[in-house]
């Protein structure tokens, strides 16, 4: 297995908060590690609160709503050569940035028509300046984690250890951990993959009704109102882990903080309407799942009762 040393190595993450956490991983894995090489990446300007806790190198941050801020970023990356540049998700954005950058090699995603969801869809991986034999595909079956493993594997770099970033830095208040909270968060900077308004306010009745009042909301739109519930309307990243510390159950859309609360083994009850679960999840102990219909009347019902479940089972072990 080959190894990397004083490499300047760009990584263009330009979709989503999860997509820029799930590419960081490669910087703690052992072949390309950052202690041996100088990581650089082009993201979201709404992922800055996850990545100043990552060791980049330099880090440029994009508002993707705004042509002035993406071209006067593709400038700033024209000023600088890389040895290596990686895009492990698709986008027309990080296409963009993708295709334009001055690395010596590029390995990752392309595409240049816009996709709905990805997790259904077939990706080769694009490789320019090296050469494989490789015919190198994704499919909708494997994992979102090995897309960055494949997108690897024409630098025969080993990949056994890749594991979703954990942030040494950040430490949980022990002495406060009672895990007998259920934790709730519903948003999702992609609409089609938030919980509905209704849904959670009707989820949060059922379980205040059955005596469940240790309740926690992640509601940093301010949406809704309750005042039996402890809501949690600004969070910096230490208080998003210490709030999983103390959770008994996480209850989440398909969003940035399912990829965290995988990582850190949280019991979480997944939430998806469109994505396919089994590429999300990595680490399966404790995760659990609910495909449902976006607009379906019995959405709140249904994930009451699976809570339940849940519950029981946690009580029985």
């Amino acid at each position: 297995m080959r190894e990397f040393y004083n490499q300047r190595i760009l990584i263009i993450s330009l979709n989503a908060i999860g997509d820029s956490y799930l590419s960081s991983s490669v910087l703690n894995l052992c072949g390309i590690s950052h202690l041996n090489n100088d990581y650089n990446i082009v993201t979201l300007s709404d992922a800055k609160f996850i990545i100043e806790n990552i060791d980049y190198k330099n880090r440029i941050y994009v508002n993707k709503k705004n042509i002035f801020s993406i071209l006067y970023n593709i400038f700033r990356v024209l000023f600088h050569k890389y040895d290596l540049a990686f895009n492990f998700f698709e986008g027309r954005v990080n296409t963009l940035f993708f295709l334009v950058c001055r690395a010596k090699i590029k390995i990752g995603y392309i595409n240049f028509k816009k996709v709905k969801d990805w997790s259904f869809k077939k990706s080769k991986v694009y490789i320019s300046g090296i050469k494989s034999d490789n015919n190198l595909v994704w499919n909708p079956e494997m994992n979102f984690m090995d897309k960055i493993k494949l997108a690897l594997k024409p630098l025969n770099i080993d990949t056994k250890d890749l594991n979703k970033l954990k942030f040494s830095n950040l430490i949980q208040r022990e002495d406060e951990i009672a895990q007998e909270n259920i934790l709730i968060n519903y948003d999702s900077r992609i609409p089609g993959k938030r919980i509905n308004i209704k849904v959670v306010s009707q989820l949060i009745q059922y379980l205040l009704n059955s005596g469940m009042h240790n309740i926690h909301l992640i509601d940093y739109y301010k949406r809704i109102k309750e005042e039996r519930i402890t809501i949690h309307k600004e969070l910096d990243l230490n208080t998003i882990i210490n709030l999983f510390s103390k959770c008994k159950l996480f209850i989440t859309s398909d969003s940035f903080l399912i990829h965290l609360a995988d990582a850190y083994n949280i019991k979480t009850l997944g939430i998806f309407f469109d994505t396919n679960p089994e590429s999300v999840f990595y680490n399966y102990k404790d995760k659990f799942w609910l495909k449902l219909k976006q607009n379906s009347d019995d959405n709140a019902e249904i994930i009451f009762n699976k809570v339940k479940e849940l519950l029981i089972i946690n009580e029985n072990n």
